[in-house]
């Protein structure tokens, strides 16, 4: 029953961000950049070397 209702709140809760991002489009490239930005952070911290090696490319 959880799960079910976890799924299902899951689903809600990404059809409401995607009719949010179509209303906003302006905000949508700030919150993928921002999305991207911690990634690579996220990254450069378990691989500090690919990090370096980003850098360079």
């Amino acid at each position: 029953m959880s799960l079910l209702y976890e799924i299902t709140s899951g689903t809600t809760f990404f059809s409401n961000i995607m009719l949010h991002t179509v209303e906003a489009p302006l905000t949508f490239p700030s919150l993928q950049r921002s999305l991207i930005n911690f990634e690579q952070e996220k990254l450069s911290t378990i691989f500090p070397s690919l990090a370096v090696l980003r850098k360079s490319i």
